[in-house]
């Protein structure tokens, strides 16, 4: 049995094919990749209710063998918002809550439709009328198995090439939403240093401080990126620049105990 979901009266979600419809005249119909669908999916069974970034990497990437940082949870978020939006849906009703994680404040109606085949399976149940008059009515669902199973290749079809161009436009706008999303703290030996904007509780004074005692060098065009491992038992400390395509390039050169003192903890990556 499939279901699909109206939000706000506005947009029309169908889970199993990701999709974001409109309902009225304003909007387009969008295609959500795998991660923010299943994000949204979430929001969608606990409205009103705020949910921690640890249920979202569980629920969303652990239960699949897939680890994640904080940023790349709040840019799937950034995406179901925008799906939502050129959708229709001009409200914010996804909120997040500094510290503690994303609320979803829209109206949520659930509807349950039966797939094709079984309407199918019920149109060929045996008929009490005559043979001859029996066969005449088999021909309109054959014909009918034959223009869905054509629209459903034209669907899939359709629906590939979507995804495809939501991909490439991710791609091609990935440095731009690192900066949009991230602040920068501080120029260390022409670094500079950037932080997750939503990430408040990471102790800036501490890790200038060992940048600057260390005597960190950034390569021309390279710059400093501190972010936390989803569990928040270490920080790493990525150096990163962008490839002319647009896309971030990154690699990790120290990581820091977060259970222990700051500063004690710092080490590059590797050593012990």
């Amino acid at each position: 049995m499939k279901h699909k979901v109206i939000i706000n009266d506005t947009v029309l979600y169908l889970p199993e094919e990701h999709r974001l419809c409109p309902l009225r005249a304003r909007g387009k119909e969008t295609v959500l990749n795998v991660p923010a669908s299943r994000c949204l999916q979430l929001m969608l069974q606990r409205p009103g209710e705020v949910i921690s970034q640890s249920d979202f990497f569980n629920e969303v990437w652990q239960k699949h063998g897939q680890y994640v940082t904080a940023n790349t949870l709040y840019q799937n978020i950034s995406l179901v918002r925008k799906g939502m939006r050129e959708a229709g849906l001009s409200k914010n009703i996804i909120r997040t809550v500094p510290k503690v994680g994303v609320v979803f404040s829209g109206t949520v109606e659930i509807q349950q439709e039966e797939s094709a085949n079984v309407i199918v399976q019920q149109s060929n149940k045996p008929d009490p009328l005559p043979v001859e008059s029996s066969q005449t009515e088999t021909l309109p669902p054959e014909r009918t198995v034959l223009n869905q199973n054509k629209l459903l290749r034209y669907g899939l079809f359709t629906a590939f090439i979507l995804v495809m161009l939501i991909l490439l436009v991710s791609n091609q706008s990935q440095s731009a939403r690192f900066f949009d999303s991230h602040n920068r703290v501080a120029t260390i030996n022409q670094c500079s240093v950037y932080i997750d904007r939503d990430d408040l509780e990471t102790n800036v004074a501490d890790y200038k401080e060992y940048l600057t005692v260390n005597n960190v060098v950034c390569n021309p065009d390279e710059f400093v990126y501190i972010t936390r491992t989803p569990a928040n038992h270490n920080t790493l400390v990525l150096f990163c620049d962008t490839t002319a395509q647009g896309d971030l390039r990154c690699s990790s050169r120290f990581q820091i105990d977060n259970q222990h003192d700051p500063l004690a903890g710092l080490r590059p990556a590797g050593r012990q």
